[in-house]
């Protein structure tokens, strides 16, 4: 993999550490490792984490770029805790989390690159991320609403870069140092959530910036881990963690507003659920809400750990890039969560 893999062979310092969490994917390594081959930056190491894979994964990782980094886990950790074991080992200056159903325009990461060197008040960037088949926008980052669901935007606002709330989550590019210091990724989360609470951390502890370079694209399969997982357990992961942010991460009076509204929905969404006979998914749900009413004392700590650390209020930040009820794109993603789980 040309220069990174020398590096990462002879351990000095690259500028990029590409970190992926790898859970049976070996039918995707192949054309993973050759988007990375293909990119016209060539200056980083590869960091995989393997959380308990069944199929043959690690024995391919070997084969396809001897030069990687290879955490193999025992058990599954979870997607922040996986991500944070890689960057313990990353050598790069940046920090870039990928997905590993991607496929990346050859300039995907020098135009990151550039454009985080050239801007160095900027903590976080990722790229506009396009369906796999190339059909559509899948996101240009996403923002908070005051339903407490984070909604991706669908349409790109700039042809040049801009700021945004956050960044999709298959493509996240950070400071190594800004990482650290907002003590990296909560492993609490286990799975989904963590590019929401990155992009709050860096905002309200560090006073970042986040942006979106529109010039960098992939394109995302989407879902090709946890299409094969449970339903009730993607429910489950996705309504805990949701709450579990909100719990966190907001102040007072701001939960006091969102949280009545957000567990409404929440049992609007159970009761579709029950409609379309997915009971699984109906008690996915609700093991979401009583997760958190179960670990609420724990929840509270972590929360207190957060509130402590803040130097900007979640309110300054809503109001900049939050929106009200964008009731088109709620509806639209609300269906296809729907269709889709």
């Amino acid at each position: 993999m040309g220069g990174g893999a020398e590096a990462m062979i002879k351990g000095e310092e690259v500028q990029v550490s590409i970190i992926m969490v790898n859970l049976n994917g070996e039918a995707m390594l192949k054309d993973w490792f050759e988007t990375l081959a293909c990119q016209t930056f060539s200056d980083f190491e590869v960091v995989v984490v393997d959380n308990d894979s069944r199929d043959a994964s690690c024995r391919l990782i070997k084969e396809l770029s001897p030069g990687t980094k290879l955490i193999k886990n025992k058990a599954n950790f979870g997607f922040p805790k996986a991500c944070n074991q890689g960057a313990d080992l990353a050598l790069g200056k940046y920090l870039l989390f990928l997905n590993n159903d991607l496929e990346l325009e050859k300039d995907c990461l020098e135009n990151l690159i550039a454009f985080m060197e050239a801007n160095q008040e900027v903590t976080l960037a990722g790229p506009a991320v396009f369906s796999g088949d190339k059909s559509r926008l899948d996101s240009a980052g996403f923002f908070p609403t005051l339903t407490g669901f984070f909604l991706y935007q669908n349409k790109i606002a700039n042809p040049r870069p801009y700021e945004v709330f956050g960044v999709s989550g298959a493509a996240m590019l950070v400071r190594k140092k800004a990482f650290f210091k907002v003590g990296g990724f909560d492993a609490g989360l286990f799975l989904y959530g963590e590019e929401v609470d990155l992009a709050l951390k860096v905002r309200m502890i560090l006073a970042g910036q986040v942006w979106l370079v529109p010039q960098a694209k992939l394109y995302h399969l989407g879902g090709q881990t946890t299409k094969k997982a449970d339903k009730g357990f993607i429910a489950f992961h996705s309504t805990k963690s949701r709450l579990y942010l909100l719990l966190k991460s907001l102040s007072w009076p701001f939960l006091l507003v969102i949280l009545p509204i957000h567990l409404g929905l929440l049992s609007v969404k159970a009761f579709c659920f029950l409609l379309l006979g997915k009971i699984v998914q109906v008690r996915g749900v609700v093991r979401g809400i009583f997760w958190n009413i179960k670990k609420l004392g724990l929840i509270l700590k972590k929360r207190n750990q957060v509130q402590d650390k803040k130097q900007v209020s979640d309110w300054i930040i809503f109001t900049k890039h939050g929106k009200l009820f964008p009731v088109r794109r709620f509806l639209e993603t609300g269906f296809s969560y729907l269709k889709t789980w």
